[in-house]
C-alpha cells in the first residue's frame, strides 16, 4: 500500500503518479519503477523493503529508506561495482551518489538475473488495475523498444533504463538479444536526448558483427521488413494482477502475501539475505533519478563529453519526461 513516503520525492521528480493508499502487487510496483521512471514508486519501494528487512511494518520512513539504502550499498559491493555509492532510491543529485559505467554494466547484468526486473524492464506499455485504487497506463521511458519510434526502434532491443538529471545529463543502460547472447550498451551524458539512443544502436550493431550477426534498428529495419524479435515479446497492456505470476493475494498490511515476498525481496535492490537492490533500484535499482529514474548514475568527474568509463551520479529519469521517474531501480 502505497504510504506519505511518495511527499518524500523531489518537486521535480519523474512520477508514476500512484498515490496514497493505492495497493498494488509487487509486479505492478515495479513496473511503475522501471517504465515511467517512477520516483514516487522508488520510494515506495525502498521504504516497504526497508521495513520488511527490519521485520517492522511501523517503522519510520526515514529509518526504512536508511537500510534499504544501506543494503543497496551491500549489494553493490558483493557483486563487485566498487566505484558506485548510493545515497537515494532515485538518483536525485548528491556528491556522494556517485558510479561509473563499468559498474553500471555490472549493475545491469546482475538485475537481468532477476526474472520481474527483466521482465519489467523490456515491456513497452502496461496498464494495470490495481488491487486497490486506480493509476495511469504507463509507456517506458526507453525508446529503444518502442515501435512508435521508428528511427531508433530495434527489434533485438529488450532493456533496460534510462536516466536524466542536469549534472549527468541524458543517459540510458540498454540490453539487446539474439540467439541466446545478449549484449549490454551503457552511454553517459548524451548531448541530446536521442543521441545516447543512436549511439547504443551503434554499439550493438558492432557487437552484434564480433558474432557474424546482423543488427537492424530504424530505417534498416522498416526496408528489410520484420524480422524475428527478441525473446522479449513486447507486453500489452491489457494485463492485470490475477494474471500475473508475481501478482499476489490482497494484504492489508502490505503490497504482498508474505508467500511471495521472497521473491519480491530478490526483485528489490536488497542484501541477498534478504533480496535484491532497482531505483524502480539493482538497479533499480539502481537505479534512479532527479526526472526520470532510477537508473543513470553521475559521474564524480563528470565529464560534457559522452564518457563510458568516467563516474557519474545516477539518474533514473528522461529528459522527456521530467515531470514525472525521476534513481533515477521505491
Amino acid at each position: 500500500t502505497v504510504g506519505d513516503e511518495v511527499d518524500m520525492i523531489a518537486w521535480d521528480s519523474s512520477r508514476a503518479y500512484i498515490s496514497k493508499g493505492t495497493k498494488l502487487t509487487f509486479e505492478m510496483l515495479m513496473d511503475a519503477l522501471l517504465l515511467p521512471s517512477g520516483n514516487d514508486a522508488a520510494y515506495t519501494m525502498a521504504v516497504f523493503c526497508g521495513r520488511t528487512y527490519k521485520n517492522d511494518p511501523k517503522l519510520a520512513k526515514e529509518k526504512a529508506l536508511k537500510v534499504f539504502m544501506d543494503l543497496c550499498n551491500d549489494c553493490a559491493k558483493k557483486i563487485g561495482a566498487t566505484h558506485t555509492h548510493f545515497t537515494a532510491p532515485d538518483g536525485i543529485h548528491d556528491d556522494d551518489h556517485y558510479t561509473s559505467a563499468q559498474d553500471l554494466m555490472i549493475i545491469a547484468d546482475y538485475a537481468r538475473t532477476i526474472p520481474i526486473v527483466a521482465n519489467s524492464c523490456k515491456k513497452a506499455y502496461v496498464d494495470w488495475t490495481p488491487i486497490k485504487g486506480t493509476v495511469p497506463s504507463w509507456e517506458n521511458s526507453n525508446k529503444l523498444i518502442l515501435k512508435n519510434e521508428p528511427s531508433i526502434y530495434s527489434p533485438y532491443a529488450d532493456g533496460m533504463k534510462t536516466g536524466y538529471t542536469s549534472e549527468a545529463g541524458s543517459s540510458v543502460v540498454a540490453s539487446a538479444t539474439i540467439e541466446g547472447h545478449t549484449f549490454i550498451a551503457v552511454v553517459m551524458n548524451g548531448l541530446t536526448l536521442y543521441t545516447k539512443y543512436d549511439d547504443c544502436n551503434l554499439l550493438f550493431k558492432k557487437a552484434f558483427e564480433l558474432y557474424d550477426l546482423e543488427y537492424l534498428f530504424g530505417e534498416e529495419y522498416i526496408e528489410k521488413g520484420p524480422v524475428e524479435e527478441s525473446s522479449s515479446e513486447e507486453e500489452s497492456g491489457d494485463a492485470s494482477y490475477e494474471d500475473s505470476e508475481n501478482s499476489e493475494d490482497e494484504d492489508e498490511d502490505s503490497y504482498e502475501d508474505e508467500d511471495d515476498s521472497e521473491d519480491d525481496n530478490e526483485d528489490s535492490y536488497e542484501d541477498e539475505d534478504d533480496s535484491e537492490d532497482d531505483d524502480d533500484d539493482s538497479y533499480e535499482d539502481e537505479d534512479y533519478s532527479e526526472n526520470e529514474d532510477e537508473d543513470s548514475y553521475e559521474d564524480e568527474d563528470y565529464s560534457e563529453n559522452e564518457d563510458e568509463d568516467s563516474y557519474e551520479n545516477e539518474d533514473d529519469s528522461e529528459d522527456d519526461n521530467e515531470d514525472f521517474y525521476e534513481d533515477d531501480e521505491e
